[in-house]
């Protein structure tokens, strides 16, 4: 009988033991364990920001508060799990990421955080749930820029609003090398952004699109810049290294009936445009074009939509009256100073005696020619921003074609004759939504008619041309693109009816992704040529003959031959200006594009930047000191975008 009460005891006793433990609210659950006992206890550190996920009158609120519901009811429908959450608000980033970090199993944090490599390295994280896509947004008294130039213009006096240690943070530095002199006003959250930017002038920040989308319906009268957008991998939920919730969770945002769930959820708190603007964001300026649209109407700003439009008109009308008033400037000068020489022959020959009262009048002649010098040169200088502005943006090359590409540009001048010219355009869907024309990559490198003032301008008159012929009047064949050039030239240069020769040579490549790792390049050259490496061999590919522009002929319209290849994944292709192998050494002797072309198929399997500093290597010794004769420019991309 003793013994039978002892164990009995013991039964009791140990029951009572599990029992607590199981009551135990403070701890959370690990999956293995809460799997095994069909229930368990999981603690959510969320960021309290609208429109997210906050609590409003003691109610959580926002599409990351139901995303986390779903996955609950997910694990009982899936597993027979019934789990219990514990919810606990943050309001400032910093805070919230330390506790997810120091957690245990059983802990998460969500809060539209971005999934980078340096959290990677400290969290964990899972798939994302969301596209993580930021958009420029600044206060209502800045206007809209069209271009990097214009920008630097408007934004001259603007500062930064971000919050501290953020990915926001990390690519805002990105601007400091466009205006060095960037300050930044620092706040601990998102909602802080947002009353910074409303309560003071001459402010902007970087801000999520969907973020700016639901303020932008509640009719906060934010202004969104169309430049400057950034895509990265997306927005995950946090776990502590230590969580083996990780498999679960990724099931669930997988999990076909909560992708419909989800869509449903983003549209209630949003807008029902939101899906098709996040799914169909990058590359696609029509959507791009379309969400600038509904913006300018809800807020009724027909009116200033043409302002702006004036304001860009006359600042490119600035433009070339500026280019005009410099090669105006040198002319004169140059006159000038032949009638000045010729005088002072003559009164050197015939009044020798009167040299030293001259002196002094030929001393103040010097130092005014040398002032108008001066302040030619610093308009010139002034030029070359203007046309530094007009290149493609380091950080937009790096976002299309990738990391592996390098350019070397070298005016022989202040300015250059030489340009390169970058620009996409996004697939075209028919009517029931298939697309029939994937999306492209156009690259562009163009050597114009002499080089300095003369060349700087024609590159300004190219450039711009170019996003006309593509973007405005969609014409994406490069043999096209080169003809309707051809002919917008002539007619801007009035070359049916002036003599001058004013033109350019340029070879233009569309590069567009195609299944199974390979790529359509088609190619069109006015007298410059392709170099593409491929299957362990340099090949080229000839442009015609002509060039575009000039009034060597009557005939108005010039056809130009399209080449199509099929290249694989990291295969190479080479575009250049004749400044670079006409480059001339000690002996008046060219480079030549033979040495050119060794030197690539040597160096082709090296990362790009170590072919940008052999390529420079080779222009040096050739060069040897001697005087750049023309602008040279060269383009190396490999396909890995």
């Amino acid at each position: 009988m003793k013994k039978n009460f002892f164990v009995c005891m013991f039964i009791v006793f140990y029951a009572l033991n599990i029992t607590l433990k199981a009551q135990d609210n403070s701890v959370p659950t690990s999956w293995a364990t809460a799997k095994q006992a069909k229930k368990g206890k999981i603690i959510v550190y969320y960021y309290d920001v609208k429109p997210f996920f906050y609590t409003e009158n003691n109610i959580r609120k926002g599409p990351e508060s139901e995303l986390i519901e779903s996955f609950v009811q997910y694990v009982k429908r899936q597993y027979w799990v019934d789990l219990e959450v514990k919810y606990e608000a943050y309001e400032e980033f910093p805070t919230y990421y330390q506790k997810v970090k120091n957690g245990k199993s059983g802990e998460f944090g969500i809060g539209t955080t971005s999934i980078t490599e340096k959290r990677l390295a400290e969290i964990k994280m899972s798939k994302p749930y969301l596209p993580d896509i930021d958009v420029m947004v600044n206060s209502p008294n800045l206007g809209i820029a069209k271009d990097t130039a214009e920008w630097i213009k408007i934004f001259k006096n603007a500062k930064a609003v971000t919050i501290p240690n953020s990915t926001f943070e990390k690519n805002l530095l990105e601007f400091k090398k466009i205006k060095t002199d960037l300050p930044f006003i620092y706040v601990l959250n998102r909602g802080k952004v947002r009353e910074k930017l409303l309560e003071s002038d001459n402010l902007f920040a970087l801000y999520p699109l969907p973020d700016y989308l639901y303020w932008h319906k509640q009719g906060l009268k934010l202004r969104r810049q169309t430049l400057f957008s950034l895509q990265r991998q997306g927005y995950g939920i946090l776990m502590p290294q230590t969580s083996d919730w990780d498999s679960v969770l990724n099931a669930f945002l997988e999990d076909i009936n909560f992708k419909k769930e989800w869509q449903i959820i983003l549209e209630k708190h949003f807008s029902k445009e939101i899906n098709e603007f996040i799914s169909g964001y990058k590359g696609e300026k029509n959507k791009e074009m379309a969400l600038l649209h509904h913006e300018k109407e809800q807020q009724g700003a027909q009116i200033e939509r043409n302002e702006t439009m004036m304001k860009l008109q006359s600042a490119r009308q600035s433009m070339l009256v500026l280019i005009l008033t410099i090669v105006v400037l040198v002319i004169v000068l140059v006159i000038g100073l032949v009638f000045v020489q010729i005088r002072n022959n003559k009164i050197l020959k015939l009044k020798n005696i009167e040299i030293e009262s001259q002196k002094e009048e030929l001393e103040t002649s010097y130092s005014i020619l040398n002032k108008q010098n001066k302040q030619i040169t610093d308009s010139i200088k002034a030029a070359k921003a203007i046309q530094s502005a007009m290149l493609p943006f380091k950080p937009r090359i790096k976002y299309t074609l990738g990391e592996e590409n390098f350019v070397i540009y070298k005016p022989k001048d202040i300015v250059s004759g030489d340009f390169y010219w970058l620009g996409d355009t996004p697939a075209v869907k028919n009517s029931e939504g298939i697309i029939i024309e994937n999306e492209k990559i156009f690259v562009a490198l163009a050597d114009c008619t002499g080089h300095g003032v003369p060349g700087a301008f024609m590159s300004m008159l190219g450039h711009s041309f170019l996003n006309d012929i593509i973007n405005s009047q969609d014409i994406h064949q490069p043999a096209k693109i080169l003809e309707g050039l051809h002919k917008i030239i002539r007619k801007a240069l009035s070359q049916d009816n002036e003599q001058n020769q004013e033109g350019m040579d340029l070879a233009l490549i569309s590069i567009e992704k195609m299944p199974n790792r390979t790529y359509q390049v088609c190619f069109s050259g006015a007298k410059r040529n392709l170099l593409y490496y491929t299957d362990n061999e340099m090949k080229e590919i000839h442009g015609d003959r002509k060039s575009i522009g000039g009034a060597f002929t009557a005939i108005e319209s010039r056809a130009f031959t399209e080449h199509t290849i099929l290249l694989k994944e990291s295969d190479m292709l080479y575009v250049y200006s004749d400044g670079f192998t006409d480059v001339a050494n000690l002996q008046r002797k060219s480079l030549g594009k033979k040495k050119l072309v060794v030197l690539l198929t040597q160096s082709t399997h090296l990362p790009c930047a170590e072919q940008k500093e052999l390529l420079k290597e080779l222009l040096a010794n050739h060069q040897q000191g001697t005087e750049q004769r023309d602008d040279i420019t060269f383009w190396g991309i490999r396909l890995t975008m």
